[in-house]
């Protein structure tokens, strides 16, 4: 219970964004693009920050490393993320929260001797108490 109450908090389904796309997404913020809106700037920072593949990974390390100017590798950036048509990753779907009277749980154990393993032709378990799991009956 206390994983999925984990997996229901939103922070928790975050991905991991490598450093090279933080880095590049506060390049953006900072110095936005040349007539860039404060929404288009969002949304290009939204959009670095995201998990992509390596090779994504080292063409936005590349963009960074052409030039000390913010304001030249903002432009770059952008450039880039229009070019490869990145777009801000979908917030995670969390879990609802749920409780201990949200779990039931049945579980069922049979020990048999080594001398007597079960044959195809013995009664189940719950031929042998009557009751199938969340209180049906045979």
């Amino acid at each position: 219970m206390t994983t999925w109450n984990h997996l229901s908090d939103p922070a928790n389904l975050a991905p991991t964004v490598p450093p090279a796309m933080q880095r590049a997404a506060a390049i953006v913020l900072a110095s936005p693009p040349a007539g860039y809106t404060v929404e288009q700037s969002d949304r290009l920072a939204a959009a670095l920050q995201a998990p992509y593949p390596e090779r994504t990974v080292k063409m936005i390390r590349r963009v960074l490393a052409s030039s000390d100017d913010p304001a030249e590798q903002s432009a770059s950036l952008a450039a880039l993320v229009a070019d490869l048509g990145l777009e801000p990753a979908p917030a995670p779907e969390p879990l609802p929260e749920i409780d201990e009277t949200d779990v039931h749980l049945v579980c069922w154990l049979a020990i048999t001797t080594a001398e007597s393993p079960m044959s195809e032709d013995a009664p189940s378990i719950a031929e042998q108490s009557g009751a199938l799991p969340l209180g049906d009956s045979l």
